[in-house]
C-alpha cells in the first residue's frame, strides 16, 4: 500500500518549529526513497523559514535524487549561502555541477570539501574526480 500523506499548508503557521516538523516528515519519506513524495514539503519548509539551511539542502537532495538537477543545484546554493563551510552540502553541489557538464564549479567545491573534511565520507569521491580534471582547471 502506498504512502499517502495530506498536510493542510494553509494552517501551518510561520514558525521553525514546524518547518523542522516538515522536514522531519520529508525526511521519513526521503530515507524510504519517496523523493517525488517529499518535495512539497522541503518546498514549504523552505517558504516558512527560508533561512534553514537543512530545507534547501534536503530539498536539493530530494531534486537531485528525481533527476531535477538544474533545481537540485539551485537549492544546494542557497543552502551554502546559509552554511558556506557545510561539507554536505559542497560534496552534493559538487556532483551535481559536474553531471550538468559544470566541471569548474565542481572542482571548486570538490576542492573546498577537502579543506573541510580531508579524511571525510566522501573525500574518496572528490580526489577521484579531481584525479580526471586537467591541471589547467
Amino acid at each position: 500500500m502506498g504512502d499517502v500523506i495530506h498536510v493542510d499548508f494553509g494552517s501551518t503557521k510561520s514558525e521553525p518549529a514546524n518547518a523542522r516538523s516538515l522536514i522531519n516528515l520529508a525526511n521519513g519519506l526521503a530515507r524510504r526513497a519517496k523523493h517525488e513524495a517529499a518535495l512539497p514539503l522541503y518546498h514549504e519548509a523552505c517558504r516558512i523559514e527560508p533561512e534553514l539551511w537543512e530545507a534547501h539542502y534536503n530539498l536539493g537532495f530530494c531534486l537531485y535524487e528525481t533527476r531535477k538537477l538544474p533545481a537540485a543545484i539551485r537549492s544546494f546554493e542557497r543552502a551554502l549561502t546559509l552554511a558556506p563551510d557545510s561539507a554536505e552540502v559542497r560534496i552534493r553541489l559538487a556532483a551535481a555541477l559536474w553531471e550538468t557538464g559544470k566541471t569548474r564549479e565542481a572542482t571548486e567545491h570538490w576542492r573546498h570539501y577537502l579543506g573541510l573534511e580531508p579524511m571525510g565520507q566522501w573525500a574518496h569521491v572528490a580526489r577521484k574526480h579531481l584525479a580526471q580534471i586537467p591541471a589547467f582547471f
